[in-house]
């Protein structure tokens, strides 16, 4: 069996990032038993449950205001600007780990908002890093939208606005935010757009794509909860109806691969190499 792995596979530049820190702030404060971070750091199960084990627990957000001087990471996906205001006003020690390409977002919406822009954001409502972006814009003059059926982006089109600027999820597809971005292209007054889709997600989807038009069945790996896993899992399904969306290598359904020579194998940026490595050999082992 011929086993095809997308090169871009796995943990991201910004997930990385975000990891490091997370583990170079539990040994520094190895004594400490108040080290947190708001929400999973990343959408992947056991990666969650490593840093557990190093001494960094994962809040709710509704367990903020309860954060006094403890130190706290700040996820990669990005945290509500309230949420910032309560660990400092709380004497928090703030470690930044978000992404600096989603961070260079927040940056976007507070200029273009402060020049008085509508703000349209591209996105899944009610993701993590979607509500951070969010909360750095004026609500009565700015709107997420998931895609371009949206019943209230429908409306909005028919609406008037001097200034309309754009931003995009760092993990979204491209094509989305093309058909998004063209319709309010035909819209009258001045128009910012800022692909903020992140290169590397870009590459994956396309790298993706490619081995999913080659394989007899596709295995996606990583969290339930990760947008972008399950867009590689969308992209990936619409091309090679045999894909599979998997965690780990104890949910691969060996009767799938029944006759199958070509094998595909992509993961999304919280997942770690490690587990893709288990993959792939358990794969190896039904021979």
């Amino acid at each position: 069996m011929e086993i095809n792995i997308v090169k871009s596979a796995g943990f991201c530049f910004g997930v990385k990032r975000a990891i490091d820190l997370a583990m170079e702030t539990a040994h520094k404060n190895i004594q400490t038993n108040k080290i947190y971070t708001i929400g999973p750091i990343i959408h992947n199960d056991n990666v969650v449950k490593e840093l557990e084990a190093k001494g960094i627990k994962a809040l709710d957000e509704s367990q903020v205001s309860n954060v006094k001087d403890s130190y706290v990471i700040l996820r990669s996906h990005g945290v509500e600007k309230y949420i910032l205001e309560i660990l400092n006003k709380n004497n928090n020690i703030v470690v930044n780990a978000i992404c600096p390409f989603v961070a260079k977002i927040h940056n976007y919406v507070d200029m273009l908002t402060k020049e008085g822009y509508f703000v349209i954001i591209i996105g899944d409502k009610g993701h993590p890093e979607v509500k951070a972006i969010y909360s750095f814009a004026n609500p009565s003059k700015s709107l997420v939208v998931e895609n371009e059926n949206d019943q209230t982006f429908i409306n909005f089109l028919t609406q008037s606005h001097k200034k309309i600027g754009i931003v995009v999820q760092t993990t979204q597809n491209f094509e989305n935010f093309s058909k998004i971005s063209a319709k309010i292209l035909k819209m009258k007054g001045e128009i910012r757009i800022f692909n903020s889709i992140c290169n590397a997600t870009d590459m994956r989807q396309k790298e993706t794509i490619e081995v999913a038009k080659v394989s007899d069945i596709m295995i996606v790996v990583g969290g339930k909860h990760s947008a972008n896993t399950k867009r590689l899992y969308e992209i990936s399904k619409s091309i090679q109806p045999d894909t599979f969306h998997i965690q780990s290598k104890d949910e691969l359904n060996f009767s799938s691969f029944k006759n199958k020579k070509r094998v595909g194998i992509t993961a999304g940026a919280s997942t770690p190499q490690k587990i893709i490595k288990e993959v792939v050999n358990e794969i190896k082992n039904l021979h």
